[in-house]
């Protein structure tokens, strides 16, 4: 969550804002109460589901990051 706040800092761009979203949807994710999970179907399901989910897009557009910014500096 670190590496998102610094993004959304120090991006202007869609990045930045891409960032600042995720980052978002992560710190309430944290915040969601763990008793989601024994609630009934649809409930538990967006939980058990859309945990991984987030993590997974955060990865992505982590390394997406990672990808771009080491392409700034070999060519720069």
């Amino acid at each position: 969550m670190v590496a998102l706040f610094r993004v959304a800092k120090r991006s202007a761009d869609a990045h930045g804002v891409v960032a600042g979203a995720l980052l978002a949807i992560n710190v309430f994710g944290i915040l969601l109460p763990l008793r989601l999970i024994g609630f009934p179907f649809p409930w538990d399901w967006l939980f058990k589901v859309g945990q991984p989910i987030v993590w997974i897009m955060t990865l992505a557009f982590l390394l997406h990051q990672a990808r771009k910014q080491r392409s700034q500096i070999c060519l720069g």
